[in-house]
């Protein structure tokens, strides 16, 4: 086996493990610490699950306010990804991803059981289903480059393919932007209604 074909094959298994790691201490987070601070939360999601069914949001103004929000994360992790500590950024915002999503599941499966933890895997439809390629072509992209870091420049090949990586991961990325405003609103809504 080449020895880019065991790393990335490590890194995979790593970006995993970290995933998981990230998604547990995000659990135990929520329910030692922020227990008593789900009462508050549990009546501002009432309200706006009922407020939300009712209003009409200007996907517009969602799709420049979500730019503002994941472009510069993207954006950080591309350029890292030209340095050799590319890697170590896309391990970083891996904990951070399980983390942030293990306490939002912690905390939706304590106040509505079961029924929360739907409820917040399907408020994710249908954009991470573009999200989540486009972000694993990206970390590839910036393992790929990162690790060729160790004695200098990369060669213009390797540069070029990194280029169409990211040129691919910001498609999907403006994908994902676009039906987490136009689209996910609706999908939402219809489960509001149902829920």
């Amino acid at each position: 086996m080449p020895k880019t074909d065991f790393l990335t094959e490590h890194y995979k298994n790593l970006l995993t493990l970290i995933l998981f790691a990230g998604l547990v201490i995000g659990m135990l987070t929520a329910n030692l610490f922020f227990r008593d601070y789900l009462e508050q939360v549990d009546m501002m999601i009432s309200v706006f699950s009922q407020k939300y069914q009712y209003t009409d949001i200007d996907g517009a103004g969602l799709l420049f306010y979500l730019m503002r929000v994941r472009l510069p994360v993207f954006l950080f992790l591309a350029i890292a990804g030209r340095t050799r500590w590319g890697g170590l950024c896309t391990l970083f915002y891996t904990m951070w991803i399980g983390f942030s999503g293990g306490m939002l599941l912690a905390m939706a499966s304590i106040r509505q059981g079961f029924s929360g933890i739907l409820l917040i895997l399907a408020s994710m439809l249908p954009q991470y289903l573009v999200y989540i390629p486009g972000l694993l072509l990206l970390f590839y992209g910036v393992f790929t480059m990162a690790s060729g870091k160790k004695g200098g420049a990369a060669g213009s090949g390797k540069n070029r393919k990194y280029l169409l990586i990211f040129a691919i991961a910001f498609f999907l990325f403006l994908i994902g932007l676009i039906l987490e405003a136009y689209v996910n609103p609706i999908f939402v809504k219809r489960i509001l209604k149902n829920y």
